[in-house]
């Protein structure tokens, strides 16, 4: 099915401004870009060591047909060291793969596999492989995946994808547009599909206020209820049973987030509004009915700006979600009940609070604590995290 919606207007009207000058950037800085000519190679270890408390017992799904948000807390305890090897091998072009260890599963798992080309150092740049896509004014890394990022990503720690990404950059303006699998997005990849997500990320600065529009357009969705499994898989998206065992979502979707970030008496303020909408069929051996689901979120956070005492600054985030889903059709409100989405009435949200101590440039150390409501009980968690970069080349 293809629909037009908002997402997909926006991504093309922005393609087209930008072909006016150079623009983006995917907010990180790169090496690449300088005009050095000596090759360098990194190797690095980064330990990511976790400890969690709290309830271990699932909660209900979020209504709707995705994997359940928080299902457990097993990544409480799944720590996730990496071993990176990056290399700059002429002026604008480097390499990075990285693989991370999850102790979770007791395996490794091919994190990041990418080349990036700078073909205009400072202003366009291409890169392509296994990375983490872009996303305008990304929200600060915590441990534990924000309601917005379990809803988007399944709840990974961080989102990684694999596909094309073109960066360009402008003083004050940074663009990004992506052509993904769409692997680590839940129910975006069809068997056989290439691209299952197109990412756009474009950032404004204007003086002491930043903003940031996060659009995608998920045009082959097929994904089964989120009451079949555990409802943590990094093969996200996987129809087995569907239509036999299984209420399962074909459609279409489509999302988009605007961000800004500022400071404000010595804090770092960032907020953020976002809704993804979702249309197709939903069909089950029960029957098939026609399905338009929606899920708009909101996320503040506020982090004090300078350390408040030898190192340790302090951040507040609140996040909440509000579901809906609309079935016609025969038989529709037994399919409702087979994919878990009858009742949309509970308003999930999640506040949580974090210390994070850095002694070094390459150690950080940080204690986190959460109220999640993401059903209609309250659970107290708590995180203790420990991560330290080591460089194992001179």
């Amino acid at each position: 099915m293809t629909h037009s919606s908002p997402a997909r207007a926006l991504a093309i009207l922005s393609l087209l401004a930008s072909s006016a000058g150079s623009w983006a950037h995917d907010g990180v800085s790169h090496d690449d870009d300088t005009d050095s000519a000596a090759p360098a190679q990194q190797l690095t270890l980064d330990l990511d060591l976790r400890q969690g408390r709290g309830s271990h017992t699932a909660p209900a799904a979020l209504v709707q047909i995705d994997h359940p948000a928080a299902a457990s807390l097993r990544e409480l305890n799944a720590d996730r060291s990496t071993l990176a090897w990056q290399a700059r091998w002429l002026p604008g072009l480097q390499t990075q793969w990285a693989v991370s260890y999850d102790r979770e599963r007791e395996q490794l798992a091919n994190d990041q596999a990418w080349l990036r080309w700078a073909a205009i150092p400072g202003s366009l740049a291409l890169q392509a492989g296994r990375f983490s896509p872009a996303q305008a004014l990304a929200a600060d890394e915590w441990g534990r995946s924000s309601l917005r990022d379990t809803l988007l990503t399944g709840g990974h720690d961080h989102w990684h994808d694999s596909g094309l990404a073109l960066q360009l950059q402008q003083p004050g303006r940074r663009l990004t547009l992506s052509a993904l699998r769409g692997e680590s997005n839940p129910g975006t990849r069809r068997a056989g599909a290439q691209a299952g997500l197109w990412l756009l990320a474009l950032e404004q600065d204007l003086g002491p206020l930043q903003l940031g529009l996060t659009a995608a357009d998920t045009p082959r969705v097929s994904r089964q209820n989120a009451l079949a499994g555990d409802g943590h898989s990094h093969s996200h998206g996987g129809a087995r049973g569907c239509q036999r065992t299984l209420a399962c979502l074909n459609g279409d979707g489509q999302w988009l987030e605007l961000a800004a970030r500022g400071q404000l008496y010595g804090v770092t303020l960032r907020g953020a509004l976002g809704s993804r909408q979702e249309q197709g069929t939903l069909g089950s051996a029960t029957g098939q009915v026609d399905y338009d689901g929606r899920t708009d979120w909101l996320a503040v956070e506020a982090t004090t700006a300078a350390p408040l005492l030898a190192g340790v600054d302090a951040s507040v985030r609140y996040e909440r979600l509000r579901l809906r889903h609309t079935l016609t059709g025969t038989n529709a409100a037994i399919l409702a009940t087979e994919a878990g989405i009858a009742s949309s009435q509970h308003q999930p949200e999640v506040i949580g609070v974090r210390l994070r101590w850095q002694p070094a440039k390459q150690q950080q150390g940080s204690l986190e604590w959460q109220e999640d409501q993401t059903d209609a009980r309250s659970r107290q968690r708590w995180l203790l995290r420990w991560q330290h970069q080591f460089s194992l080349l001179p």
